[in-house]
């Protein structure tokens, strides 16, 4: 800005982690969007979470084949996660309607089926809204950067057998 430079926008990137953008927003760095990507993405040794997509199933013809080769899903076939008020709850996107959780939100929706459009994009302002929404439905002390409490997250008992067998 000093040099005349004001419609030029900065972007901030190279291995961000929350940290690091919470001491860059704290610092108020003049930094107008953030790139996150890997650390985000793969997360690193530091983390237990990995929000990578892992294929666990492809159809063939007209039976799933189960994937099987290292880094796919430790849990076989088509998941669907549910939002209950105290966890989250993986289970087989197939049994997400009869399991008893009458609270439960369903968390995946799926974008294409069989090559095909099956959920139209939406505006931006629409999916941040959402975002904020889930956010504000979680207990305070699971969304703090620092020392964050723990969110349980468990398998549904059919798809822990299977993951078993």
């Amino acid at each position: 800005d000093k040099n005349g430079m004001e419609r030029v926008k900065i972007l901030g990137s190279g291995a961000l982690t929350e940290q690091k953008l919470a001491d860059l927003r704290q610092k108020q760095a003049p930094v107008d969007l953030f790139a996150v990507g890997r650390q985000i993405s793969v997360g690193d040794k530091t983390t237990e979470i990995s929000l990578s997509y892992l294929l666990a199933e492809m159809w063939r013809g007209t039976e799933p084949e189960m994937i099987t080769r290292s880094g796919a899903s430790y849990y076989p076939g088509l998941k669907q996660v549910l939002r209950t008020p105290d966890a989250d709850v993986i289970c087989l996107d197939e049994e997400s309607d009869v399991l008893d959780l009458p609270e439960a939100t369903p968390l995946l929706h799926p974008l294409i089926r069989e090559g095909e459009r099956v959920l139209q994009g939406e505006p931006v302002a629409d999916a941040n809204a959402r975002r904020v929404a889930q956010l504000e439905a979680l207990p305070e002390g699971v969304t703090r950067l620092e020392d964050p409490d723990f969110w349980p997250v468990r398998a549904s008992d059919r798809l822990a057998r299977e993951a078993l067998s």
